[in-house]
């Protein structure tokens, strides 16, 4: 629709210009271009070009986009010109918008919610997201989603494998750990889990796992000596609460009741003493996993040019973890440690040369013993390799802790 130049009738000029003659031409050119004296731009109310004004210098001009004009007296004269004047076109709709005298009638005649009335904002958590005034995630066009929890709803996503908080920690002769808030995608990359409160979980010696704080928190079975049990941070067949469960799977925990979706991630591991009085005490930094004390995996053992392949027990299994170690041995020779690949069957040969990355080596110059710290990936089974050329070398390993990447590089 075309739309009114000025007045219903402007005026040009002051004094009169009665008979004066615009000319209205496309901007930039002295093409005509028409002008109309009815909105709707009927053929027969195009105006005549130049548009004659009446005894009182006055003319209805209705017109759309960009124009050049130029103004003459009646005989003829230029009085004025301007080119790139815009008369914009607006449609039904547009007008019907102009007319609405509230914001609630804009919103009605736009298709919007209620939810549009605060706009693009950020949640009491931070997250920019739009809100309704009831505090509701709204849906596209505008309307409230009721009784979703926002940290697990599936229209936004954190990215692949992230993980944050979980800090695990125990203290003193107890089988409670202690889990502190976060966030993180689920196994398989599908949905968002957030432990919104802090909450402690007991691997228990009799009966079944049960939701809450301070509860039973084993998958299955009842809690034994020196073994190693994952810590799964589940969410329930709603995707509304968050908990956490022990199990000795590395993968496929067992799920309670209410928890079936299977949407879970493993957040760590822990490992209990024997006989069964505690889990053994660890401080955890990122994704550092420390003991109190340094603890022997490697006692005395002779290794020689063939491979030996040693079982680090206080590493968990299931996946492969970099192992934080103190070595020690007594001969002449070298020793080189090293990982022995995914499938466990890397051995490298003794030899300038001929050894396979990544290595560590301690090499000693007399028969002196000599111990340092070292880090080596396990394999899924805890285990490392170590040769040297001498068959009367004797090596000792404690592990000070591991690495624990949880999921993030899946």
């Amino acid at each position: 629709m075309a739309s009114l130049l000025h007045t219903a009738s402007p005026k040009f000029f002051e004094p009169d210009y009665p008979g004066g003659l615009l000319h209205t031409y496309a901007a930039g050119t002295t093409t005509n271009k028409a002008t109309y004296s009815d909105p709707n731009e009927r053929t027969d109310s195009q105006n005549a070009n130049p548009v004659v004004l009446d005894s009182a210098g006055r003319a209805t001009i209705y017109g759309s986009g960009l124009y050049s004009f130029v103004f003459k007296d009646s005989a003829g004269t230029t009085v004025w010109s301007q080119d790139n004047i815009r008369i914009l076109a607006l449609s039904n709709f547009a007008l019907t918008v102009l007319d609405d005298t509230s914001a609630a009638a804009v919103r009605s005649t736009l298709g919007l919610g209620a939810a549009a009335v605060l706009g693009a904002t950020q949640n009491t958590s931070n997250n920019v997201v739009v809100w309704n005034t009831s505090n509701n995630y709204p849906a596209g066009n505008g309307s409230a989603i009721t009784n979703v929890a926002a940290a697990n709803v599936t229209g936004w996503y954190w990215p692949r494998g992230y993980l944050s908080g979980f800090k695990l920690s125990n203290s003193g002769s107890t089988l409670t750990l202690n889990v502190a808030v976060g966030t993180c995608r689920d196994s398989t990359n599908a949905k968002n889990i957030t432990l919104s409160s802090a909450l402690s979980k007991v691997l228990q010696s009799s009966g079944s796992w049960t939701q809450g704080t301070g509860q039973n928190g084993l998958d299955t079975g009842a809690v034994a000596g020196k073994t190693w049990y994952h810590v799964y941070v589940i969410l329930d067949n709603n995707d509304a609460n968050a908990d956490i469960l022990f199990s000795t799977s590395a993968s496929s925990p067992t799920m309670p009741t209410g928890y079936t979706t299977g949407v879970f991630r493993r957040i760590g591991s822990v490992k209990t003493n024997s006989p069964v009085t505690q889990i053994d005490l660890f401080n955890q930094y990122a994704d550092d996993f420390m003991y109190y004390s340094p603890v022997v995996n490697v006692n005395n053992v002779t290794v020689d040019a063939s491979e030996l392949t040693m079982t680090l027990s206080t590493v968990p299994s299931g996946f492969n973890f970099k192992a934080y170690i103190t070595t020690q041995f007594n001969d002449a020779d070298g020793i080189y440690i090293y990982d022995l690949g995914a499938d466990g069957s890397t051995v490298p040969s003794w030899g300038a040369g001929s050894l396979t990355a990544p290595l560590a080596m301690l090499v000693s110059y007399s028969t002196e013993t000599i111990a340092a710290p070292m880090e080596v990936w396990t394999n899924t089974s805890q285990q490392i390799g170590a040769i040297s050329a001498s068959a009367s070398n004797k090596i000792w390993i404690s592990v000070r802790g591991y690495q624990d990447r949880r999921g993030r590089d899946d």
